[in-house]
């Protein structure tokens, strides 16, 4: 079981290390270190990425046995989550994804994130926005330890491609306001 844990957990840093078509730098960080503490635990990792067919296909995987596997939710928020999961259907240059880990859960007041996908030219890029949440625990030769993942996939109203978004449109800006209103800003190019 810790095996297959600890291949999830690397299959899961993989795909956000990987770098596609959309590269997405983290631009303006205004959060402050007291805030991030309190609210999402002393070690806490932020990420902005696209997500391909493969990424997608791995993610939906590795996101319903995380949820599964997870006895801090509820078996309605189980199903819940998994319903929406199998609901979403891959379309290619169409998915953003924001993903906060933390050592320690998360007090749901904190998790109310609010969400702005823009051109250049101040267009909104958000069609919908879907949050998972689940437990996962790891092991290596080094020790073992669990976190908590919180995922929001952002379906674009268009595809994220130069087909799309020409250069007059670039960058793309991917602003995430924390409940305190301070923000964190990606910039992405295509």
């Amino acid at each position: 079981m810790y095996k297959k844990i600890f291949l999830t957990l690397i299959i899961i840093i993989f795909l956000i290390a990987n770098l596609h078509s959309l590269i997405i730098i983290k631009k303006t960080d205004e959060l402050d270190k007291e805030y991030l503490e309190t609210a999402y635990s002393e070690w806490h990792d932020f990420s902005a990425e696209q997500m391909l067919k493969g990424e997608f296909n791995e993610f939906i995987r590795l996101t319903k046995t995380g949820i599964i596997q997870d006895n801090t939710l509820s078996d309605d928020e189980k199903e819940k989550q998994i319903k929406q999961l199998e609901g979403l259907e891959f379309k290619r240059f169409k998915f953003i994804f924001f993903q906060m880990k933390t050592m320690l859960p998360v007090i749901g007041k904190y998790l109310n994130l609010k969400f702005r996908l823009t051109d250049v030219n101040g267009n909104d890029l958000i069609q919908d926005i879907k949050p998972f949440s689940f437990k996962l625990i790891w092991v290596s030769t080094a020790g073992s330890g669990e976190y908590y993942n919180y995922i929001w996939v952002i379906e674009t109203n268009t595809t994220l491609d130069r087909k799309s978004i020409s250069k007059d449109r670039q960058p793309v800006f991917l602003e995430i306001e924390f409940p305190n209103g301070q923000k964190k800003i990606y910039e992405a190019k295509i």
